[in-house]
């Protein structure tokens, strides 16, 4: 399972992050063309970035595994969202006290 943040791109070219998650699970694919089948992602479900628990939807697609997944890739998001507050603090301090 893959947890991915939406990203959207503004007039001026850049990417900003969205507000959704998409949950994207690796399934093996058997078609014509590939009989030995092939991996692809699929997008399994979809929700807002800021949530703290998994949505009841969600949590009905997801299994146990992917939902412990998803625990450990939120206190990860977390630590990151952490990490730079406190770098822009830290900038926003310096730049203050002109160092």
């Amino acid at each position: 399972m893959q947890f991915k943040v939406i990203r959207h791109r503004n007039k001026d070219g850049s990417y900003r992050k969205g507000y959704r998650v998409q949950c994207l699970r690796r399934v093996r694919e058997v078609t014509p063309d590939f009989p030995e089948g092939k991996n692809v992602q699929r997008v399994v479900a979809k929700f807002d970035r800021a949530a703290r628990e998994l949505p009841a939807e969600v949590a009905a697609i997801l299994t146990p595994a992917e939902q412990e997944e998803w625990k450990e890739w939120r206190v990860k998001q977390d630590e990151e969202h952490l990490k730079s507050v406190a770098q822009y603090e830290l900038d926003t301090l310096a730049e203050r006290l002109g160092v």
